[in-house]
């Protein structure tokens, strides 16, 4: 069986943008998907989110089973996170909309704790696969930001014209490309 972890953006949750969709989609495929809560803005720090997501490490680092991460927006960066603890190598990562440093704008306050050098030759260790969605009119996530972390863990990166944040307001509720890609994995 494949395990699916969906994890949102600040002050996301599982159920906006393309998550039900996706969420959907690999469930029919037999998958199972799991879309864990993380703390807001408010209480958002790297220290938080490691405590929401503590019930799920061991489902997380579990070699009996093929294991894939999808992230959003700071959702990748956390993720980074658990991939420098892992000691069992994922499937296959996918980060959309990804960055690790600071975006100049008004989330580099709520997303600080996460923005920071990692471990990256560990991180490229720590899946078979792992692939990067970027958008080139993004209007928090500058394109280039996208690239470097691309660049830095190893992966293939497609860039979308016109995708904005890969969000609601940009006419995402369904993400039918990063479903094409999951399966070409799964």
């Amino acid at each position: 069986m494949t395990r699916v972890f969906l994890f949102h953006g600040t002050g996301g949750d599982g159920n906006e943008n393309w998550f039900p969709f996706l969420r959907d989609e690999l469930r029919a495929r037999g998958c199972e998907v799991i879309t864990p809560r993380f703390p807001p803005p408010e209480g958002q720090d790297l220290e938080s989110w490691r405590a929401a997501f503590a019930e799920f490490w061991p489902l997380f680092d579990d070699p009996s089973e093929r294991v894939v991460a999808v992230a959003h927006s700071i959702g990748p960066a956390f993720v980074l996170d658990l991939l420098e603890r892992v000691e069992h190598p994922l499937l296959a990562c996918f980060f959309v909309a990804p960055f690790h440093r600071p975006l100049g704008n008004a989330f580099d306050q709520p997303n600080a704790s996460f923005l920071r050098e990692y471990a990256w030759e560990r991180i490229m260790d720590a899946a078979d696969h792992i692939r990067v969605f970027a958008s080139e009119n993004d209007p928090y996530v500058p394109l280039g930001h996208s690239e470097e972390f691309a660049e830095l863990v190893g992966a293939s990166i497609k860039v979308f014209e016109n995708a904005g944040h890969f969000n609601t307001a940009a006419g995402f509720t369904t993400f039918p490309a990063l479903l094409d890609e999951i399966d070409r994995i799964i």
